[in-house]
Formats: structure tokens, C-alpha cells, sequence
């Protein structure tokens, strides 16, 4: 009978098996991170959608009952419909004492005014979308979705897309501005939203008559 020795596998042959295991591991975890952030980012968008699209009907049906005045505007807004699926809570922001809905990436706040002309009610409404998390990265994939393209027409003359951070601040869509292009979202967010920024907000400021 012959004898056969297994001695094992070289130290050699275990270091290229760690070393494919660890990129095997490595491309696992970017790739969930990609998934996780294409769904939070999804999810940040469906909410400012679902309010650009709410604005007309929730101003006509609760105007009088939305008051300015106190830190609580993200529950009213979820109370007269504004806004859907939020999340309550106080405003990570340092120094902030208001209420915003939070998201994963961030937060967002609910800014509405009044203002009496004639007989008729003008109204401002302002939604804050604050990136706390890849916030220059996030800023360039939430505005690539068009948003000016979402205003409704009613809105479209007096409304305005900008960015502001405790770093900068830039108006991006407005009946004056030139364009909205993919170079002018970039360079924008990386001025407002770069390193030096603690946070980043694009801000929706639309105005009009309720009626």
C-alpha cells in the first residue's frame, strides 16, 4: 500500500482565498450601500413630490388653520395634507428647535405664509429638503430629477429652486435664471453643498393666490 500525506493548503494558497473573500465582501457591502441610498433618496423624492402635488387642494380646503407663528409647521402640514408619510421629529440642525419629517438622508421642514391682498389670501409655501448624509452627491441626484419641470404651471411664474447651507447660498430655477442643466446642478451644489457645509437644503419657494 502507498502512503498519501495531505499536509494542507500553503499559507500562500489561504492569503489568495482571504484576499478574493475580502473583494468578494467589499463589493457586497458598496453595492448595498448603493441600493440602500438609491432607496432612500427614492423615498426623500416620492415625499416632495407627493406635497408639490398636494399644495392646490390643501390650501383651498384648511388656509385659515395653518398658522406661521410656532415650531409644530411639519404636523400641521401632515394634518391639512401637505405632506404624506412623514416622520415627526426636532430638526437635527444645531441650534434648531422646529419640527421637520425625517428621512435617512435627512429632513424636511414646511415653511407657509399669509398675506392679506384685497380680499384674497397670498400665500407663500416653502419646503426645505435637507441632506445631513452625502450631501453634495445627494443634492446633484435629487435636482437631476427635474423638480422645475414638476412646479405646476400655476406656480411656475412666481416660483424659485435654491440651495442654501451655513456655507452658501444659490438660486437654481427661477423665471430668470438661464438654465437647469446638468453642468449648472453640479457646480451649484458642489459651491453650497461642498465640504465645508454641515448641511444642505434645496428649497422650494412657491407663491399665488388662494383660490
Amino acid at each position: 500500500m502507498k502512503y498519501s500525506k495531505d499536509d494542507g493548503r500553503s499559507m500562500v494558497e489561504m492569503l489568495g482565498v482571504l484576499a478574493i473573500v475580502g473583494v468578494i465582501s467589499i463589493g457586497a457591502v458598496v453595492g448595498f450601500n448603493k441600493t440602500l441610498y438609491k432607496y432612500n433618496l427614492n423615498k426623500i423624492s416620492e415625499i416632495v413630490a407627493n406635497s408639490l402635488r398636494n399644495l392646490i387642494p390643501a390650501v383651498k380646503n384648511d388656509l385659515t388653520n395653518y398658522t406661521t407663528t410656532t415650531s409644530s409647521m411639519a404636523e400641521k402640514a401632515v394634518r391639512i395634507g401637505l405632506i404624506s408619510d412623514c416622520t415627526i421629529a426636532t430638526s437635527a440642525i444645531a441650534g434648531s428647535s422646529y419640527q421637520v419629517c425625517q428621512t435617512s438622508l435627512g429632513e424636511i421642514y414646511p415653511r407657509f405664509f399669509i398675506t392679506k391682498i384685497g380680499e384674497d389670501d397670498y400665500y407663500t409655501y416653502m419646503l426645505y429638503v435637507t441632506f445631513l448624509k452625502n450631501k453634495t452627491h445627494a443634492c446633484e441626484d435629487f435636482l437631476l430629477r427635474r423638480w422645475d419641470r414638476a412646479i405646476s404651471t400655476k406656480y411656475r411664474r412666481g416660483a424659485k429652486i435654491w440651495l442654501t447651507s451655513n456655507v452658501f447660498e444659490k438660486v437654481v430655477f427661477s423665471k430668470s435664471t438661464s438654465g437647469f442643466s446638468p453642468s449648472d446642478i453640479a457646480n451649484s451644489c458642489k459651491a453650497v453643498c461642498g465640504s465645508n457645509a454641515s448641511y444642505c437644503s434645496i428649497v422650494f419657494d412657491l407663491s399665488g393666490y388662494a383660490y
